[in-house]
């Protein structure tokens, strides 16, 4: 594909050409081109990072592009939050600085190459995205651009093997935006699960030499306030808000659409976290020109290995507490650290099993309560006063297993295809009637979709059949599961 390119930049950059290797082009500028230099500076990065408690599955970074010496220890954070983890396939959305076109513009050449080595693209993805209308190759916009170069040797330093999927963003509207989200989803498919979505973008650029002063007066305090309300609506996973928030200001941020892209990507009920901000302003002392940069990591709701131990801890503390003295435990009491994502509310479900069989199930469907505070009401809840058993008793607790539940949105379910067994649990109500199954319940009775359906009709008090009725609604839902052991 690049062949009939390479006449034309043979003369710049032959090395292009003759292994359609795409060579490094601002190395020794924005990065140490020594190898073992680079390698040095991207550790003291590293080691500079503290980082919050954050989802141990990661969907999406926001990070900046500029020289290292301006942008690399914020973009320090966004790669520590994901080192060690595993994606088969890395894509970087960039705004494109040196070229205009309309749409998106990938680029079909067998690796990116850094002082760290090569970084293989996958060429599959590649061509099945040259084969939609809104994806182009435009070779001349990649040659230069820094954007998507900048993120490289930081996944090299974190990652273990992956694939590269390089995407420059053109000037677009926001219907083609949306529908490029489809296309990707589509092309993507299944394999989306194992990939992890980077958009390129500093943020605000202030002063003459970017032809923009909107103020003169308190201008650290205005630019961090501008982009922390953008980076309000990253955080709520808003692409509208923040489309229009960026027109409506003309704000300068360079990935807008790689940003609005990535968010439109996120799955359901996704959250940001800011880990990192400061402008190139502070760094030099001197505003008269800045650049904000950000680093944001984009995710569904996701509790840490330390937040579902607690979690599991406090419900056991609860049952213990409440044998002992006939009552919840104060806030002051319990025996756990409330991070924020604890203090969150939360729809939740406490199961407890005796030998492995059901002893007790019980919950609550809407976020009614703080998560912390919906785990020990529910942990109550099922050991007293579900009407199935008996009440628990002290002897029992030594012998009894729990297993906690916490539920994602309830989504109504329109076509019953929707409903993915081992992703859902199910809400069958017709009036009166209503029953729950959690996801865990398809799965470990190896039932499929309509025996699913119909064992929840079951649940509800309704006939197996009643879910084919015009006046039952149907609700599926998912749910973080993990359990003691």
């Amino acid at each position: 594909m690049l062949g009939k390119y390479c006449l034309l930049f043979s003369f710049f950059i032959p090395h292009l050409c003759e292994a359609i290797t795409r060579p490094p082009a601002v190395a020794g500028r924005w990065y140490s081109a020594d190898k073992n230099s680079l390698k040095k500076e991207i550790k003291s990065f590293l080691k500079n990072v503290n980082l919050p408690p954050l989802p141990e599955k990661i969907n999406a970074l926001i990070v900046p592009h500029a020289g290292y010496t301006f942008s690399g220890q914020t973009a320090a954070y966004a790669y520590k939050a994901i080192a060690g983890k595993h994606y088969k396939r890395v894509v970087i959305f960039a705004p494109s600085h040196y070229a205009h076109f309309y749409g998106a513009s990938t680029f079909d050449v067998e690796a990116y190459e850094t002082p760290l080595g090569k970084v293989f693209v996958d060429r599959k993805i590649v061509k099945a995205l040259l084969k939609e209308p809104i994806f182009n190759e435009y070779v001349v916009a990649h040659l230069r651009e820094h954007a998507i170069e900048a993120q490289l040797p930081f996944l090299q330093m974190v990652l273990k093997e992956f694939k590269l999927i390089p995407v420059l963003i053109g000037n677009i509207n926001k219907k083609d935006l949306k529908e490029m989200a489809k296309i990707i989803k589509k092309v993507f498919n299944d394999k989306i699960k194992d990939t992890l979505f980077i958009a390129s973008s500093d943020f605000t650029h202030f002063g003459p030499a970017y032809g923009y002063v909107p103020f003169k007066e308190k201008v650290p305090e205005n630019i961090k306030k501008l982009d922390m309300d953008a980076i309000k609506f990253i955080l709520k996973i808003d692409p509208e808000g923040f489309l229009n928030y960026v027109k409506e200001k003309k704000a300068t941020i360079c990935g807008i659409y790689p940003i609005a892209l990535t968010l439109w990507l996120l799955p359901e009920k996704a959250k940001g976290y800011l880990l990192h901000y400061t402008t190139s302003g502070k760094i030099i002392g001197d505003y008269t020109n800045s650049v904000s940069y950000a680093a944001i990591v984009l995710d569904k709701f996701s509790l840490t290995k330390e937040e579902k131990k607690a979690l599991l801890k406090l419900a056991r503390f609860t049952l213990t507490y409440y044998f002992e003295h006939n009552k919840l435990p104060d806030l002051s009491e319990i025996p756990i650290k409330l991070t924020p994502a604890l203090k969150e509310k939360k729809g939740a479900f406490v199961t407890l099993k005796k030998h492995g069989k059901l002893r007790g199930c019980i919950g609550f469907i809407m976020p009614l309560f703080p998560l912390y505070e919906a785990v020990m009401q529910a942990s109550l809840r099922a050991a007293f006063n579900d009407p199935r058993f008996f009440p628990l008793d002290k002897s029992e607790l030594s012998q009894i297993k729990i297993e906690i539940s916490v539920l994602g949105p309830i989504i109504p379910v329109k076509k019953t295809e929707e409903i993915k067994i081992g992703r859902d649990g199910l809400i069958v109500k017709m009036g009166n009637y209503q029953g729950l199954l959690l996801p865990q319940v398809a799965t470990e009775l190896n039932l499929n979709r309509i025996q699913f359906l119909e064992l929840t009709c079951r649940k509800a008090g309704l006939p197996p059949w009643a879910w084919k009725d015009k006046d039952t609604l149907i609700y599926r839902f998912s749910a973080e599961v993990f359990g003691e052991n």
